[in-house]
């Protein structure tokens, strides 16, 4: 029997919903038609991707306030430059809202299901999320973006959404040493993203989400032929590349959080109950910190209080936690506070992941094609594959992306 194996985010389920229709008005919002729309967070990070290209990514709650179901049509994406000048523009529509719309309901004793993918319709009471990404190619620097919600028959709900330039202070790297194969960069900045690809917290804090995985990176090693494990589908996790694997300090810092007591998983299964399985949290600015999941068990080589320098050794890829097989899940986040792993997990923000001195090479479609007979769920038809090498300095990596030494 073929053995699939599909990589997981931390969290099974996806979306954990508590909403209070009274926060609304606790928001910076817009409403139209009956139809309120909120900014997750009041200004987007923007990026750079590995060919140079600009990246806005950002998120949007959309709320039925009136009494009559509202039909969603379109919701567009605009960036502009500081003279007002439209730099890039995207809609979602028809098949794209499987992907970035996902709608929930108000069911009648107050609780909330979330409707089948691709649903238009937004009940009164219920709620949308909006993940919304684009491109700008220029060699302007995008200075804000405009977020367009067209509502059948009814005047349409826009918002305008500051954005900066996201900065780490330092010269981040890349978390895994580089070795006898290469790094494939998975689930990353440049895929659309959908309901299934994310957590996301409604949180019990009136009307606000937070997006932890927004930026997170799933990380694997493959051979020439886009296997990740020798013989390929193998059963066994000391088969795979990624075992063993060193695990680097992205930056300097402090370790605020260690867990290296969870077991290692036989391949197939997996630990809900624990989602990041043993991991490292570093704290590298005020509200910057960085979170390495997955980790092998007892490998975590550093202690709370711990400083730390960038490309410093902290533990080994693992097979611990909600995984599927050995690899790193890695992201930045803006905080680290609370009793234990959920609380800190459920009310921090993800934040964008930039590198320096490493290669990108991107694959070509038909290279994709040729090794894995399909393209990925999370493809995101933005993303251009003519294929090509790329420097990062300063920059970050799209889905699929080899990541390799200068």
């Amino acid at each position: 029997m073929k053995k699939v194996i599909v990589l997981v985010s931390f969290f099974v389920i996806s979306t954990v919903f508590y909403f209070s229709s009274q926060a609304i008005a606790q928001q910076d919002k817009v409403v139209s038609s009956g139809v309120a729309m909120v900014p997750i967070r009041s200004q987007w990070p923007i990026v750079r991707e590995a060919s140079g290209q600009w990246v806005v990514l950002g998120e949007v709650a959309l709320y039925n306030v009136g009494i009559e179901t509202a039909k969603i049509d379109a919701v567009t994406l605009s960036v502009y430059n500081a003279k007002g000048d439209v730099l890039a523009e995207r809609i979602y529509a028809n098949e794209e809202f499987r992907d970035m719309l996902p709608i929930i309901a108000m069911n009648r004793d107050g609780s909330y299901t979330q409707r089948p993918a691709g649903t238009r319709m937004l009940d009164s009471g219920g709620a949308g999320l909006g993940y919304l990404a684009t491109r700008v190619d220029s060699p302007l620097t995008p200075a804000g973006a405009r977020v367009t919600v067209r509502v059948h028959h009814r005047d349409p709900v826009i918002a305008d959404i500051p954005i900066y330039v996201f900065d780490p202070g330092q010269q981040t790297v890349w978390p895994l040493r580089y070795s006898r194969e290469n790094w494939v960069a998975l689930r990353t900045t440049g895929s659309t993203g959908s309901e299934s690809q994310w957590q996301v917290f409604f949180n019990p804090a009136p009307g606000v989400a937070f997006f932890p995985e927004r930026f997170a990176i799933d990380t694997i090693q493959v051979d020439s032929q886009g296997k990740s494990s020798n013989p390929a589908d193998s059963w066994n996790k000391e088969d795979y590349y990624a075992w063993g694997e060193d695990v680097l300090s992205a930056g300097a810092g402090m370790v605020v959080d260690v867990v290296s007591h969870f077991p290692d998983l036989a391949i197939g299964d997996s630990d809900q109950s624990n989602p990041a399985g043993n991991y490292v949290v570093i704290q590298h600015a005020q509200n910057l910190f960085s979170i390495y999941g997955h980790m092998m068990n007892n490998s975590p080589a550093v202690s709370v209080g711990d400083l730390v320098a960038a490309g410093q050794v902290i533990g080994r890829v693992g097979n611990s936690g909600n995984t599927s097989e050995p690899h790193l899940h890695f992201q930045y986040m803006d905080s680290w506070q609370g009793s234990n792993f959920f609380a800190r997990y459920s009310r921090c923000q993800g934040l964008p992941a930039l590198f320096w001195n490493a290669t990108v090479n991107r694959l070509s479609i038909v290279e994709l094609h040729r090794l894995a007979g399909r393209l990925p769920a999370t493809w995101d038809p933005q993303v251009n594959r003519n294929g090509g090498t790329y420097m990062l300095n300063g920059s970050t990596v799209f889905n699929l992306d080899i990541v390799t030494a200068p």
